[in-house]
């Protein structure tokens, strides 16, 4: 049973979760189960499913809080081989104890005995998943509702088990299953330390970048004044983004490693290009952690860049790193400092550590937008 929340995966290819001919293989869940897409939209995804329940916009953190809710009343929890590496159950009981499918039926537009029968297949089910993509996390309550995608697979029994959600183990270091040298515990943080001027709680070592805009512009102890941005266009991408772009103009200084000059780039004061996508080798090391199995890939270039001399990308990073220390650019040894990352890659002890979500690993806070 695969249940698709917030997810086109026939127009998008599966996006971040890296699964090839995604089309092809629904179809093939469908010959031996069933799929079952929740979207406000008949997307393409959804009119080749077994069965499209049109939510209402924005209630898929209600939803999922009543299957929950379910899945506690009728007994139908079980945790399986996560259960010592579970906690706050008793809490997560209380908390949809209020959440029943009568109570949303009408909030999300889906009937209360239909919620109630979707808690009771994806329970009994022996494969089952509950896949959440990005319109499941775009909107009011996406975080939350992200998280019950999550606690339900957890809850049926599917989580970290074949037919269930899985977690792939890329060839190198990945933040979702190694943990970092000197981090107490390998614990992902979590309201460290808070923005500046909200006061948002700090995730994974980084700040929400719904954020930025107010810290540069509001005077004071920490206000932001310079800026690196890296092949983004967050005043296009992110929200609030007219507020960013008046924001930019107020900076010190600001430089862009970008190969475009777009809404977010024209406000650096320099724009250092790397080379093109076709001119560079490349490795995938972030989407091959969302992947539907474990493997690795490697491109050559197509062809290579008519000046030797111009920098990649990871060449200029490494450089601007020197500056922000201290060392002037041209004292940075580019090759060693390579050579010195890929040792690390190559020889951490990958294969120690057990696969599971308590892996989950950050980096320190270093002024990391999300």
């Amino acid at each position: 049973m695969f249940v698709i929340m917030g997810a086109n995966p026939a127009a998008s290819q599966g996006s971040m979760m890296s699964a090839p001919d995604v089309v092809g293989l629904i179809d093939e869940i469908r010959k031996r189960g069933k799929v079952i897409v929740v979207d406000p939209v008949r997307t393409a995804t959804a009119a080749r499913a077994d069965e499209w329940l049109p939510i209402n916009p924005g209630t898929d953190a209600a939803l999922l809080l009543a299957v929950t809710h379910v899945l506690f009343d009728e007994g139908l929890v079980r945790t399986g081989h996560l259960e010592s590496l579970l906690d706050g159950l008793d809490r997560l009981r209380g908390i949809v104890d209020d959440w029943s499918p009568e109570r949303v039926a009408d909030t999300c537009g889906i009937d209360a005995t239909r919620i109630r029968d979707l808690a009771r297949e994806l329970a009994a089910a022996p494969r089952a998943v509950v896949y959440g993509r990005i319109g499941l996390c775009n909107q009011e309550f996406g975080s939350l509702a992200s998280w019950l995608v999550d606690v339900v697979n957890i809850l049926t029994g599917h989580f970290d088990t074949p037919g269930g959600a899985m977690f792939p183990r890329p060839a190198v270091w990945t933040l979702t299953t190694e943990t970092l040298p000197g981090l107490e515990d390998g614990a992902a943080g979590f309201g460290r330390w808070r923005t500046r001027v909200r006061g948002a709680k700090e995730v994974l070592g980084q700040a929400p970048v719904s954020c930025l805009a107010e810290e540069i512009a509001t005077p004071g102890e920490g206000q932001i004044k310079a800026l690196i941005t890296v092949a983004g266009n967050p005043v296009l991408s992110t929200p609030g983004g007219h507020r960013l772009d008046e924001a930019l103009s107020g900076l010190e200084a600001m430089i862009s490693v970008d190969i475009f000059l777009n809404e977010t780039t024209r406000h650096a004061d320099v724009i250092l290009p790397g080379l093109s996508p076709l001119e560079q080798p490349h490795h995938d090391d972030l989407l091959l952690s969302f992947a539907i199995n474990s493997f690795a890939n490697y491109s050559p270039p197509v062809f290579f860049p008519e000046d030797p001399d111009r920098p990649e990308e990871w060449e200029i990073l490494i450089r601007l790193t020197g500056l922000c220390t201290g060392t002037p650019a041209e004292d940075v040894d580019v090759a060693a400092i390579d050579d010195g990352f890929f040792d690390y890659m190559a020889f951490t002890e990958a294969s120690t550590v057990p696969r599971c979500a308590s892996n989950t690993t950050v980096a320190d806070r270093n002024g990391c937008w999300t």
